[in-house]
């Protein structure tokens, strides 16, 4: 029923025009802590930071989680959102409450150069899995959906050992699905300094972001009504790590 009434209403929204791109994305962007946990296992070499061999393959589990609210404004003549069975119009305020969460299991290997071993890069490439959940308050509608995919995953870092038990690192994991109207992509970046606690556990703070990405509408190939949704929350990350 929903979706006969989401037709019915764009219909009469586009005015005989054709239903292709007759929405508008929904931008929904926070700001907040992100948590995190990892678990790394080495299979050849040594990563932990105090005892770090030149070169280290190994298996990395990630996971991180972002929440925060934002607002998007539809003026008078925007196409209209289209989300969660609901036809939401302009000349209104969408209120929106963000949930994003992604984690990996990845093959890594992490090589240093250098007489001193000071600096570091990694690949990763591996599977992992985005949930987006997403809920939209307008002046008299509420809608709200809960999305979540699995993919490839493949990701590039680097890492600066400045002392023996502490490095700035950055990463970037890019995670790929193919839905047309779950979690279609996801993205992960983090720039910080980790500090090892000793051989076998870490603890890290920093700043980054999770991002996650719905195509919908914006698929070539697909015939869906509802709006794209591209939606992130950025902001402080702290995180702990396991390392065996």
């Amino acid at each position: 029923m929903k979706q006969i009434r989401v037709i019915a209403a764009l219909a009469m929204l586009g005015s005989g025009t054709a239903l292709a791109d007759v929405t508008t994305e929904i931008e929904a962007g926070a700001g907040g802590v992100i948590p995190q946990l990892g678990v790394v296992v080495d299979l050849f070499g040594d990563s932990a930071l105090p005892t770090a061999s030149r070169s280290a393959h190994s298996i990395d589990i990630g996971y991180a989680y972002g929440r925060g609210t934002d607002k998007q404004k539809l003026k008078g003549g925007d196409d209209p959102i289209v989300f969660g069975g609901e036809v939401f119009t302009a000349g209104q305020d969408l209120n929106y409450t963000i949930n994003i969460r992604f984690a990996h299991l990845a093959y890594r290997y992490r090589h240093y150069f250098g007489e001193t071993q000071a600096f570091g890069i990694e690949g990763l490439v591996g599977v992992g899995w985005a949930g987006l959940g997403l809920r939209a308050r307008g002046a008299t509608q509420t809608a709200a959906e809960s999305l979540g995919n699995a993919g490839y995953v493949l990701g590039v870092g680097g890492l600066w050992r400045f002392q023996r038990n502490t490095a700035v690192y950055l990463r970037i994991l890019g995670l790929s699905t193919g839905a047309e109207e779950g979690v279609s992509s996801a993205g992960r970046f983090d720039l910080g300094v980790q500090y090892a606690l000793g051989r076998h556990a870490s603890v890290n703070a920093g700043l980054g972001f999770i991002s996650a990405y719905s195509a919908r509408e914006n698929d070539r190939d697909s015939d869906s009504l509802k709006s794209p949704i591209n939606a992130s929350v950025g902001g402080l990350t702290l995180g702990a790590q396991l390392i065996f």
